[in-house]
């Protein structure tokens, strides 16, 4: 076996090795660029939103790092910078900045109607804001080691998953009278959870079932299990 290679076949891998490296490295130059221009486009634009038309609209200049979601209402919008979040609500006439700027956010959810507002910090802890007329209070209980969070529609309900070793699945539900949440249902041993399109019924399933199960938000109660695969 000849462990050289020739010099015609030497020329050829070459030649072909010094395409392959000068393709790579334009790709590299292109996708570079169109990142670096992308990055320009976005650091300085204005985000404006008036969410009746009147008024002061609120004018925010969106640099690097800078993650915004708006209520489907468009009347609370919030912003995180890096892992700082800042809450504001629109209140007729102009959007209102809410006091407290929090830290250590990882990420956060919306209800619908902007009234509801999970915030995930670091360390897997959950806190719950909900909109009293005035401002956002803070719901006095804290959720540690929590994995998946999801809001109703009209923010009245939320569902909490813990990943640890009971695999818990919490249902809150808004208190009208006191306003805060309370713990309707409480399940162990849930393989996954999700909600219907329109919200108003939660589908999950336990680890040791085929069977997946239903609770009715409208009328607070789970259904019989359903067999996997039936509609």
């Amino acid at each position: 076996m000849d462990l050289f290679i020739n010099n015609k076949k030497e020329g050829y891998f070459m030649k072909n090795l010094k395409t392959s490296i000068l393709k790579k490295a334009l790709l590299v130059l292109l996708a570079s660029f169109l990142f670096a221009a992308s990055s320009k486009l976005l650091q300085g634009a204005i985000f404006k939103i008036n969410p009746e038309g009147s008024g002061e609209s609120l004018k925010i200049q969106l640099n690097e790092g800078i993650y915004h979601k708006i209520s489907s209402d468009h009347k609370t919008f919030c912003l995180l910078n890096i892992d700082l979040l800042r809450i504001y609500r629109w209140d007729g006439s102009e959007f209102i900045e809410h006091s407290v700027i929090y830290e250590n956010v990882v990420d956060y959810k919306i209800s619908s109607d902007g009234q509801t507002i999970c915030v995930g910090f670091k360390g897997k802890i959950l806190r719950i804001y909900r909109w009293d007329g005035s401002e956002f209070i803070e719901h006095p209980e804290t959720y540690n080691d929590v994995c998946l969070v999801d809001i109703s529609k009209d923010g009245k309900t939320i569902v909490v998953f813990f990943k640890g070793e009971e695999k818990r699945l919490d249902i809150l539900r808004l208190d009208e009278q006191e306003g805060n949440f309370v713990c309707l249902k409480r399940y162990r041993n849930v393989e996954f959870f999700r909600f219907t399109p329109d919200k108003k019924r939660l589908v999950y399933k336990f680890s040791d079932s085929e069977h997946l199960y239903v609770f009715d938000f409208d009328r607070l109660c789970g259904s019989s299990p359903v067999p996997m695969g039936s509609r």
